[in-house]
């Protein structure tokens, strides 16, 4: 007899506390736009910042708020920004393709080398000793760090410059 008031006072507190959250959990929901999971969905997922958002979430609410073009995203292709165009309702948009390239002409012939680093290879390294050894200031240093961090493949060095 002892536990039963207790087990009883326990359970009417449980009970009376799940009524409570469940009033709350109705009284303070969150709307939220289906359609920003629909074109999470169809943005590659990279979460790199190439759209000037902070990750592919940041940029699918962009879409559809309004505040972002549906074809935002560098990294996406034809096939999804049509698919992003259905979601939100719009008319279908040619994406205008976007290509990088590396200014520099500093091959290895082309190159005029300040001095020579006996470091370690990579151009962060390279470059915290005067800017880095080429005698341009903006030119690709050759050493490849950008190859190791693009996941996508789409870099690779070839007689010192980057090539994308």
């Amino acid at each position: 007899m002892d536990i039963l008031i207790p087990v009883i006072a326990f359970g009417t507190i449980g009970l009376i506390m799940g009524v409570v959250l469940g009033v709350a959990s109705n009284v303070f929901k969150v709307d939220s736009d289906e359609r920003i999971e629909l074109v999470l969905d169809k943005l590659p997922g990279a979460n790199c910042g190439g759209c000037g958002y902070a990750g592919c979430s940041a940029c699918a609410e962009a879409i559809v708020k309004g505040d972002a073009d549906i074809s935002v995203c560098p990294g996406n292709s034809q096939e999804n920004v049509d698919a992003i165009a259905e979601i939100m309702g719009v008319e279908k948009k040619v994406k205008e393709s976007k290509v990088a390239y590396v200014k520099c002409k500093g091959t290895f012939e082309n190159a005029k080398y300040e001095y020579y680093f006996d470091g370690t290879k990579s151009c962060k390294d390279v470059y915290m000793m005067r800017g880095g050894d080429k005698s341009c200031a903006y030119s690709c240093l050759g050493y490849g760090d950008c190859v190791n961090v693009c996941t996508f493949g789409a870099i690779s060095i070839e007689n010192g410059v980057a090539t994308v």
